[in-house]
């Protein structure tokens, strides 16, 4: 018969098999996923929560739960102020993480992201890659955003609000369409609307993430967008 010593090494080593995954596996996928989101977003921090049951479902590459936060990143080169993630069921390569902490993602049950871009960042990406000379600053206001500024057109300096929404564009990107053009406090013709369109059109394309996105809603509010992004299979 066992002793009691073997008894409760038994008992210990059990115990030990059923919680070092939980105690060790965990910490280490979250901790490797956060390196990763910092490298690809260039990412002041990230924060990785995960619901991983006892731990195993990692070693086969499945997540129950992971929720993510990332503060102060980029989105192909436009700045954005904070990222949020909830996924379910989430499938990933397990060697790829924790041997390159690469995260790969497979596919997942669910995942619904939620970017917060501020007005400065969009400015700073409007003005790299549309405007370098600066003539115009985008204002976002509730469900408006306008170009302001002084711009020439057929040589002649013109004080000029243009007034629009975002609309989605194949379903992964966010485009500036003009709605009203008011030049020195006048109305003009939708000519001149549709030349200076052509040259401060404005795009973000969020589809550089890690999975296959859909935008499905777009929220302006004073200074700030939300971008409400799903992942689809």
């Amino acid at each position: 018969m066992p002793t009691r010593k073997t008894i409760v090494l038994l008992l210990l080593a059990f115990f030990l098999f059923i919680f070092i995954p939980k105690g060790v596996l965990t910490p280490i996928a979250s901790r490797s996923v956060a390196n990763h989101l910092l490298e690809q977003f260039n990412a002041a921090d990230a924060e990785v929560h995960m619901d991983s049951g006892w731990g195993w479902n990692l070693l086969f590459g499945r997540l129950p739960k992971v929720e993510l936060e990332i503060e102060h990143g980029f989105i192909e080169g436009l700045p954005v102020r904070f990222i949020s993630l909830v996924g379910y069921d989430v499938e990933f390569d397990p060697w790829e993480l924790f041997i390159n902490q690469n995260f790969a993602y497979k596919k997942s049950g669910s995942m619904q992201l939620e970017v917060h871009v501020e007005e400065s960042g969009l400015n700073d990406y409007f003005w790299r890659e549309v405007d370098p000379a600066r003539n115009l600053t985008v204002v976002i206001g509730e469900d408006v955003l306008s170009l302001q500024g002084v711009v020439s057109v057929w040589n002649i300096p013109w004080k000029v609000m243009l007034e629009g929404v975002l609309d989605i564009r194949n379903q992964t990107a966010l485009r500036f369409v003009p709605r009203n053009l008011v030049v020195e406090e006048t109305r003009v013709p939708p000519l001149l609307l549709e030349i200076i369109n052509e040259h401060y059109g404005l795009v973000v394309d969020f589809d550089s993430l890690p999975f296959p996105i859909v935008i499905t809603d777009v929220q302006m509010e004073e200074g700030a967008i939300v971008v409400r992004i799903g992942v689809v299979e």
